[in-house]
């Protein structure tokens, strides 16, 4: 095991800082606590992450962030707002349940579902293409107390 270098230092004006080097390894860490936030820094020769907080925020900025945990809540009392620059999966071990108090919205080019079964209940359904078909592989059923066609 390699030693440490370690050291505080304590400022007036800057606040504390407390630094930990592992030199062989290339590895700093640190923890600055200024008068309006603290800082805890990991930092290697290609990698970099910071946890800050100030008494209104609190920031995480890392290049892979793992939650592990048997369970997790987060309530917002305001807008919560998921954003991927890629890839979004969203995967359940057993039921999945999306619900909302007015509209849900789905926007994209494509949607595809697969399923064994699909069930919808609404007082009203209005679908509008281009193009609309509808195929079964062994029998489609309709009904209705009228059922217009044309």
């Amino acid at each position: 095991m390699s030693s440490l270098l370690c050291r505080i230092e304590l400022n007036k004006t800057n606040g504390i800082s407390v630094i930990v080097e592992n030199e062989n390894q290339q590895i700093i860490h640190t923890v600055e606590l200024t008068g309006s936030e603290i800082t805890t820094t990991s930092k290697s020769e290609d990698n970099t992450s910071a946890i800050t907080q100030a008494p209104d925020k609190i920031s995480l900025d890392c290049k892979s962030f793992e939650l592990n945990a048997e369970t997790i809540r987060c309530t917002a009392s305001a807008t919560t707002t998921h954003t991927s620059g890629d890839n979004f999966t969203v995967e359940s071990g057993a039921d999945f349940t999306a619900e909302v108090k007015k509209t849900a919205k789905l926007k994209a080019k494509t949607v595809k579902t697969d399923a064994d079964t699909v069930t919808t209940t609404a007082d009203k359904i209005d679908a509008e293409a281009s193009q609309v078909t509808v195929k079964g592989n062994s029998q489609v059923e309709i009904s209705g107390g009228v059922i217009k066609l044309q």
